[in-house]
């Protein structure tokens, strides 16, 4: 499962990779993290292993408790809901900010252009068929994380960059975890989602500041409420 770790910085690395591993799903919600197992898995001590959960458990992407075995933070339905709120209130306003810098970062404008022709290439797919390999899946999920990823970058200031960076982290999970419970409407979902990133890329370059801050509040919304709905009944640990 893990790949052995043998470099400088041993926190970090395991650090980015549990991470990983906690955003993509790969460790769900709830599962423990046994510090030992995890050591011997990458081949180091249980040291920076447990510096790496302490970071983690600061981010609230893992849970511990005392003489208890840490574990992967369950995603709770006020979790989603407070997610999302957040996003609501920053992520619109660093889409504006986005478009203000974007003139001055080309490289930036030719990953939303490279973006938006994958999310169009998975449009037409997700038209014609009735279901999505595991390849066309990760497709799908790489357009919403590199457009995620390109406004960032857009970003001048360093607080509100790592301020929005840590709430990505915070909600990635959430969402692709949505996404992966929802298998009765999963083509539909991918459908929807890919329509819906499409109109903030055109917005966005168009550079048109309005239409993109209207569509990324629309964007949020409903997947607050697709996310809420996917993830109903499942419990506080399933979530």
């Amino acid at each position: 499962m893990v790949e052995k770790i043998v470099a400088e910085t041993l926190s970090e690395k395991v650090y980015q990779n549990i991470k990983a591993q906690i955003t993509s799903n790969k460790l769900l919600p709830g599962q423990q993290l046994i510090i030992d197992q995890l050591a011997e898995q990458f081949g180091i001590s249980p040291t920076p292993v447990r510096e790496a959960l302490a970071n983690l458990s600061a981010e609230g992407l893992v849970e511990r408790f005392a003489n208890k075995t840490p574990r992967v933070a369950p995603i709770s339905e006020k979790a989603v809901q407070r997610s999302y709120e957040l996003r609501l209130l920053l992520e619109p306003y660093l889409v504006g900010v986005a478009i203000e810098n974007l003139p001055h970062r080309p490289n930036l404008v030719d990953q939303l252009i490279s973006v938006r022709k994958k999310a169009l290439q998975i449009q037409a797919k997700a038209t014609a068929l009735k279901d999505l390999t595991p390849d066309e899946y990760e497709k799908h999920q790489s357009v919403g994380l590199v457009l995620q990823d390109v406004l960032l970058a857009a970003l001048d200031d360093d607080f509100l960059s790592r301020l929005c960076s840590s709430l990505a982290d915070y909600s990635v999970r959430i969402r692709l975890f949505a996404e992966a419970s929802d298998k009765r409407h999963a083509i539909e979902m991918v459908h929807t989602i890919n329509d819906e990133h499409l109109v903030i890329l055109d917005a966005l370059l168009a550079g048109d500041k309005n239409r993109a801050q209207r569509a990324t509040k629309e964007h949020l919304s409903n997947a607050a409420e697709r996310t809420l709905q996917a993830t109903k009944g499942k419990g506080e640990t399933a979530l």
